[in-house]
């Protein structure tokens, strides 16, 4: 008995509609994601330019009132000698979220102290190499915050003090 294209078309399209609908019951999902930044290519990194690998801070869910602290590495690899400036950026969203912020920064032995409500910029002189450099944010959320949600929010940026 031969079947005709037609009828085999059409079972091949129930066996797979089958398929399908019998996947979506197990209740499979993804399993994996991935993130990544790549270092060197366009847009930085070249001969006299600085170059960070920088820390990813994740607070995680916190509740409005909370206080907390959380310390992350990062390294910076300084080209030449000279006085490195050390910023806490986008503070407006930061001060919806937080009525106390405070970041410390260990970089080849000298400390920095930049906070939210009060020094926001310091500079130190670092010779040329690479840097391990310990951040540690401590934190308390308020208690009526206007932001209640950030992702990958740059708060910290280091420059060579003759770049704007």
């Amino acid at each position: 008995m031969e079947l005709s294209k037609r009828m085999l078309v059409g079972i091949i399209m129930l066996s797979f509609l089958g398929g399908m609908v019998a996947a979506g019951s197990m209740g499979y999902g993804p399993l994996a994601y991935i993130s990544f930044q790549i270092q060197g290519s366009s847009g930085g990194g070249g001969s006299g330019s600085l170059l960070t690998t920088p820390a990813y801070i994740d607070l995680g869910t916190i509740n409005a009132g909370d206080s907390g602290s959380f310390t992350a590495e990062a390294s910076l690899e300084i080209p030449s000698s000279g006085y490195y400036e050390f910023d806490l950026e986008n503070k407006g969203q930061l001060e919806k979220a937080f009525s106390y912020f405070v970041v410390t920064i260990n970089v080849g032995g000298d400390t920095v102290v930049l906070s939210l409500y009060g020094d926001d910029s310091e500079k130190i002189y670092l010779d040329p190499g690479t840097y391990d450099v310990s951040i540690t944010v401590d934190y308390t959320v308020k208690n009526n915050p206007q932001l209640t949600n950030a992702q990958d929010l740059l708060f910290l940026k280091v420059k060579a003090e003759d770049e704007s």
